[in-house]
């Protein structure tokens, strides 16, 4: 699971050769980007899958590394209703 911008939601329509993730960030911490993660989660159920998700950030451009993870954490948490005993490596 990766979020990215809005403009960006539906797929990238070009390719960025070496984006500058300061000037112009591709990658969000999970909740701060395009992605619909709600309805991702409702196809997921509605299909019965019990899987993992990996979540993935790339960089952030406005925070350190531990506070965007922590940012993640946060909405799996209050956004999605994910349980934390569920996470592994956080």
């Amino acid at each position: 699971m990766k979020d990215t911008s809005p403009k960006h939601r539906g797929g990238a329509t070009s390719r960025m050769e070496k984006p500058d993730p300061r000037r112009n960030p591709v990658f969000f911490p999970l909740g701060h980007g395009g992605v619909y993660y709600q309805s991702i989660l409702q196809i997921l159920d509605r299909s019965y899958w019990k899987g993992w998700l990996t979540v993935e950030l790339d960089s952030s451009p406005s925070r350190p590394p531990k506070e965007s993870a922590q940012v993640s954490k946060q909405f799996l948490e209050n956004a999605l209703l994910l349980k934390p005993e569920s996470f592994c490596g956080v």
